[in-house]
């Protein structure tokens, strides 16, 4: 499986006079994943799962793990359009027209502060969210709507602003409030939201190269509530669950 990204983000910020510096992202949302697909019981089915096999961490910018200074608050506005497709098997590329194309306007609301003497970044996020098939699965229906909220803490342990040094270790709960119907689950999940409950930890360390670069590394793990809106492939809904990443 191949897939191809591309984001545009216009932003808007408010600071305090007596504030100086920069305010890059808090730690990034974990992108709105598609669940687990069951066990195929068709051609279609298995290009399904080809295309819905979730991603396994939580997408960070390259400057998300820098600490903006506290009292700035933030009002940022992205767009980010993916598309899936090409799917292989042992390796080797199936000759068929599969695509997923997911197109996002997301909007994210937050604010710097210090919390026990640490730099932190709270924020809520919401997504108007579009699922397109095509290809082979053009026939399938599309989806519209909005995506699950997601909110997130983030803070800054270690801020080394002088050396461009940063160890940051951020939450996220993400509640099922999206548009969702399950019978949109049947051959190919194309809801915006997940009906479930999401959380996640992650740690992140950055750590300036020179006056050009930056080296970047994040850890995270996820859960992830039961959905008991789902297909299972027989024809009747029942309960998705899917094992912590």
């Amino acid at each position: 499986m191949l897939e191809t990204a591309n984001v545009r983000r216009v932003g808007r910020r408010t600071e305090p006079s007596s504030t100086s510096g920069h305010c890059p992202a808090a730690l990034g949302l974990p992108d709105t994943k598609q669940p687990m697909t069951p066990k195929p019981r068709s051609v279609t089915a298995m290009l399904v799962a080809a295309l819905l096999r979730p991603a396994q961490a939580v997408d960070l910018l390259p400057t998300d793990v820098i600490a903006p200074p506290p009292g700035i608050t933030t009002v940022q506005l992205s767009y980010l359009s993916s598309r899936r497709g090409d799917l292989y098997r042992d390796g080797v590329r199936q000759p068929l027209d599969t695509r997923l194309t997911v197109d996002q306007l997301l909007l994210r609301v937050g604010q710097a502060f210090t919390w026990r003497a640490h730099p932190s970044f709270a924020y809520a996020q919401l997504a108007e969210r579009h699922l397109e098939p095509g290809g082979a699965l053009s026939s399938l229906e599309r989806g519209s709507g909005l995506g699950d909220l997601t909110l997130v803490l983030a803070t800054w342990p270690y801020a080394d602003r002088e050396r461009g040094r940063y160890a940051a270790v951020a939450g996220y709960v993400t509640r099922p409030t999206g548009s969702y119907d399950a019978r949109r689950t049947l051959s190919l999940n194309t809801n915006p939201g997940e009906n479930r409950y999401q959380a996640a930890v992650q740690a992140g360390y950055s750590h300036r190269l020179g006056s050009r670069g930056n080296a970047m590394t994040a850890f995270d793990v996820q859960w992830f509530g039961d959905n008991d809106g789902y297909h299972r492939g027989t024809g009747r809904i029942g309960t998705l669950e899917q094992q912590l990443l």
